[in-house]
């Protein structure tokens, strides 16, 4: 095949149609592989076409004598990319010509000079050298005088730009030829588009078992999806998604992986209605459980189910049920205890209870006890606690009790010895290290015992025990869930992991009937070795489905390259950090794409200033977007800052205050901007998103030891992550120049993805 040729309209519609974004959606498979020749038939929409020996002609419905034109003889895309590369350097010269055809702005991807375009398909964490050269308008007489103008010829692709030579002009024959055939082609074209628009209009029925008919007449965008009956979110799904939702093996662990924003939650949501309703058409008796991590979680989900699922499967005498619950919410009804008697009820202010108890115990524990200890322990671990400041030292000893203490070695200090010590946790290299802290510990439990109340951890304790225990194990083959679905998996410990593994009937666990959603980019802080959880042990081996999500359907291509090289900077700095971009790719079409923009760093004076302009960043989002305050969040870097100036308003707009508790007010009171920190942005998305103190000694805090330095950057990654991915459109990033650039953002800045403004915008 020596060309490819696109007609304006064409291109238009297959820049816009949401299913040839990416390689995970059936169309875009479809469609390279036409395009490679792998198969005779195809069908877009909208879009007809003409083959002959030498190229393809694609036409659209307004068959205009304006084309994109690529030269194969010449441009030797189809030889070096792959389908998924292909298809991303399609829409990108797509992009392009659009904005070349309407006098639109061009990104900063495309470089103009003369009458040559140089595109740079890839994103900057890609780390590819290869470009697009085209011709801007090339001229030929013949065609020309028979109305063919301002068209685009793609005629190199390569490490190679174009040639800095005035001379350099590309061989016009073959597009020349290929000219010359679509305008004897012309008015068969226009027949065969006037044909399939008389086909849809005519038959309900659009399939034909000869052609590839995929999308359907009002292909819907991302945005969309979420508001869809069930029937036609099935309908588009990428492959990916499919096959997790449609997999009938219900015996063995599915494992879905992805960065944030790539549909893992509407997997496991709609995987979830499809073996229920599988149940009830067969007459089979089945029980559902869909666990999250948080409250907030756990009331997105329940919105969702209760949009798409029928309400008779809520109730729990029904032969087919589904019950959706926190882990904390399924142990503590377990084990049967009050709410009165768990310490962190509420997350925002339980964290905060549980540092103050920690900090009470450390100082009991550092006079006379440390004293005695520190002529045993070593020296690194004595120099740490002398010379680091207090709330550091709490903060991390908050860490090493909820994950290692309790979370690894299960509460037992002969266990907890024998745990290796963590390059970025506090210095436990001898005994007598783990002796001290394992003191401070046994005060700190003896604060809560003196009050009766119970945390997290000790809740998942007591359940562990009573399900490990013989009355379970008998109940279990009758009483045990017949399939578990689990969101956000990572953000589970050890201990939490492994009540799953009792949760089912099978005790031997042969049968593992298990599907969740993995994003270890979104835990915020160092978990320890994940080969050791059982995660990796047991739900991630053997006949484990492991799907991995590649596209990004939350946010624009902009905002997902920096969360790329957000964990990108994380995997540089630490060998445990986990990247989950093996690549990011949106899915926005070329009308999604108008309303983003590039990531934006803006640097105030002060934080008087800082805190001034958040008022007019609001109202500046509001009228672009044309959006409801409720779409907006401020993620606050600076718990003080929002605690003391923003639980009520910024400005004069209302805030609602997400601080862990169950945001019910989320979709119904659209008059409020939400105000949060990173710690309970988790499962949440908006419009956009402005992240409030990001600035060095705050992202990350300050550490006076190498080791806690380490720790409060790895947090401080997690969390701007985390914290980025949550917007569609546009995120906005404020500090003091007081303080200065964030470390953990040079990496970003020095990418690309993100840029540096003006403060006075």
């Amino acid at each position: 095949m020596k060309y490819l040729l696109f007609e304006k309209s064409a291109v238009e519609s297959i820049i816009n149609n949401p299913a040839l974004q990416s390689m995970e959606f059936l169309l875009s498979k479809n469609f390279l592989a036409f395009l490679r020749g792998k198969t005779d038939d195809f069908f877009i929409k909208d879009i007809t076409y003409i083959t002959d020996k030498s190229g393809i002609i694609f036409c659209g419905k307004e068959a205009t004598k304006t084309f994109l034109f690529f030269d194969l003889d010449k441009c030797k895309m189809m030889e070096k990319t792959n389908d998924t590369e292909l298809l991303i350097v399609l829409q990108k010269t797509f992009r392009f010509a659009v904005r070349f055809w309407n006098r639109q702005a061009f990104t900063n991807c495309e470089k103009i000079f003369k009458n040559k375009t140089v595109i740079f398909p890839f994103p900057f964490s890609a780390g590819s050298s290869y470009r697009i050269v085209l011709e801007r308008n090339p001229i030929d007489r013949r065609l020309n005088v028979r109305g063919i103008n301002n068209c685009l010829l793609a005629y190199k692709y390569g490490e190679e730009g174009a040639s800095s030579s005035e001379d350099e002009n590309p061989d016009l024959y073959i597009f020349r030829k290929a000219g010359e055939s679509y305008l004897e082609h012309l008015y068969k074209l226009k027949r065969k588009i006037e044909e399939q628009k008389r086909k849809y209009e005519n038959k309900e029925d659009s399939s034909d078992s000869s052609i590839h008919v995929y999308v359907s007449d009002n292909m819907i965008s991302s945005a969309e999806f979420k508001f869809m009956n069930y029937e036609k979110q099935v309908e588009n799904l990428t492959m990916s998604q499919s096959n997790i939702i449609n997999c009938k093996d219900m015996d063995s662990p599915i494992r879905v992986e992805g960065p944030a924003g790539t549909g893992k939650t509407a997997a496991l949501v709609l995987r979830a209605i499809k073996l229920l309703f599988d149940a009830e058409e067969n007459n089979q008796e089945l029980s559902v459980a869909f666990f999250t991590h948080s409250k907030s979680t756990e009331n997105a989900v329940t919105q969702m189910l209760l949009r798409l699922a029928k309400t008779d499967w809520f109730n729990p005498e029904n032969s087919q049920k589904l019950r959706i619950t926190t882990l904390q919410g399924y142990c503590t009804a377990y084990i049967g205890i009050k709410d009165t008697q768990i310490i962190d009820l509420d997350a925002s202010e339980a964290k905060q209870y549980q540092l103050l108890l920690i900090q009470d115990s450390y100082k009991k524990m550092s006079g006379a006890v440390f004293n005695t200890y520190k002529y045993l322990m070593s020296e690194e671990a004595v120099t740490f606690y002398e010379n680091e400041e207090e709330n550091k030292v709490v903060l991390m000893l908050q860490h090493e009790f909820s994950i290692r203490i309790k979370g690894m070695a299960e509460g037992d200090f002969e266990r907890y010895k024998k745990l290796d010590s963590r390059g970025n946790g506090i210095p436990l290299i001898y005994d007598a290290d783990k002796e001290y802290v394992y003191k401070i510990f046994k005060e700190y439990q003896q604060s809560l015992e003196v009050q009766s109340v119970y945390d997290t951890d000790d809740i998942i304790l007591e359940a562990l025990a009573r399900l490990n225990a013989p009355l379970w194990r008998r109940a279990r083959t009758k009483e045990g869930i017949d399939y578990l679905l689990v969101d956000e998996m990572h953000l589970f410990n050890l201990n939490e992991q492994q009540v799953f593994h009792f949760l089912t009937k099978d005790g031997e666990q042969q049968k593992i009937p298990i599907c969740f959603a993995l994003d270890y980019g979104q835990i915020v802080g160092e978990r320890g070795n994940i080969k050791e959880n059982y995660i990796e042990s047991t739900l991630s081996v053997g006949q484990t489905l492991r799907q991995e999500f590649i596209t990004v359907f939350r946010s624009s291509q902009q905002i997902a390259e920096l969360c790329a090289s957000i964990t990108a900077s994380g995997a540089l700095l630490f060998d445990g950090f986990i990247n989950p971009y093996k690549y990011c790719e949106s899915s926005f079409t070329a009308r999604e794409e108008q309303m983003c923009e590039t990531p934006q760093l803006l640097m105030y004076e002060n934080d008087v200033e800082m805190k001034t302009s958040l008022e007019k960043h609001i109202k500046h989002f509001i009228n672009k977007y044309k959006c409801k305050p409720h779409e907006i969040a401020l993620v606050f870097f600076d718990e003080e800052m929002l605690l003391k100036n923003f639980t009520q308003s910024v400005g004069r707009y209302p805030v609602n205050f997400i601080n862990g508790r169950e945001a019910n007010s989320l979709e119904t009171d659209t008059s409020k901007v939400i105000c949060t920190l990173p710690d309970y942005i988790s499962g949440l998305e908006f419009k956009c998103v402005i992240l409030v103190a990001v600035d060095e000694g705050r992202v990350p805090q300050s550490g006076l030891f190498d080791i806690s330095s380490s720790f409060l950057k790895y947090s401080a990654l997690n969390k701007l992550y985390l914290s980025c991915s949550r917007a569609q459109y546009s995120v906005l990033v404020l500090g003091s120049n007081l303080r200065g650039v964030s470390s953990c953002l040079q990496h970003s800045l020095a990418k690309g993805t993100i840029i540096k403004g003006n403060e006075n915008k």
